[in-house]
């Protein structure tokens, strides 16, 4: 195989792997609506007058932290350096499939550009700046970015328990700290979902060629009850389990009468 048959390969395993995850995002909850994952991503404080004059009450709303955990979980390998499907392999991949092609409405640079914007562990500010003021003075200002506080939930809380995550937003609480997460988890999401919307254009298009199965394979598991056919055989503790696709030998019995050991009763079915 050529060098450039080499890449090829490689490039295309990289982007059917990422196209597999963005399938898996795709069909999460939070993500069944793409408008409103989209609103998820742009903080929302409603400024309310409070009972005393003067006073303000801030109001913002976010989804069950459960569910965004799970949304978190699904995206985390995207901004990981070390994954297959980190954005930034999957960009390198893309260009270099679509290196011949001309797609005057496509900018990988731009996209490129979306992407390092959403890393969390840049702790550049995104869309604010969280301060913390005691209002008696007997401590110092404390103050944390938006992505810095989503850096502290995500690998901090969640996905990790790293003390430096931890102590980079150790003066603000974990609800501080998931609000910020909130928007940060959803950006990347949707960012995911725009990249494989650019997928599904290039193959539709012939540019690259997805096979099927990376198309319509399961990507989830929706069902909470399995059944299968088969037969069951027990034996007391100790007694020696037959080998792969070998009969059930002396000792051991069916679960349910009239099953009989045989060579139609292979092990490796349910024991």
């Amino acid at each position: 195989m050529s060098p450039d048959n080499e890449v090829t390969a490689q490039s295309l395993e990289r982007v059917e792997a990422f196209v597999l995850r963005a399938r898996r995002i795709e069909a999460h909850s939070l993500a069944a609506n793409r408008a409103e994952l989209v609103a998820w991503t742009t903080p929302r404080i409603t400024v309310l007058p409070g009972e005393a004059p003067g006073q303000e009450v801030l109001v913002q709303r976010t989804p069950p932290e459960e569910q965004v955990e799970s949304l978190a979980a699904r995206v985390r390998p995207l901004i990981l350096a070390s994954d297959p499907v980190y954005y930034s392999n999957v960009l390198k991949a893309l260009g270099w499939l679509l290196r011949r092609v001309d797609l005057p409405d496509v900018s990988l640079p731009a996209l490129r550009s979306e992407w390092r914007a959403v890393d969390p562990k840049s702790g550049k500010g995104s869309a604010y700046h969280v301060e913390t003021v005691p209002v008696d003075g007997s401590a110092p200002v404390s103050v944390a970015t938006d992505n810095t506080l989503a850096y502290a939930w995500f690998y901090g809380d969640v996905v990790h328990a790293d003390p430096l995550a931890q102590a980079s937003a150790a003066d603000f609480d974990i609800t501080e700290r998931y609000r910020a997460a909130v928007h940060l988890v959803a950006r990347i999401a949707a960012l995911a979902l725009v990249t494989y919307d650019l997928l599904l254009y290039v193959h539709s298009e012939g540019h690259i060629a997805l096979p099927e199965a990376v198309l319509t394979s399961a990507v989830t598991v929706t069902e909470t009850e399995t059944r299968r056919i088969g037969r069951t055989f027990c034996a007391p503790l100790g007694t020696d389990v037959p080998g792969p696709m070998q009969s059930f030998g002396e000792g051991w019995t069916p679960v349910v009468p009239g099953a009989v050991p045989s060579e139609a009763s292979p092990a490796g079915q349910q024991q």
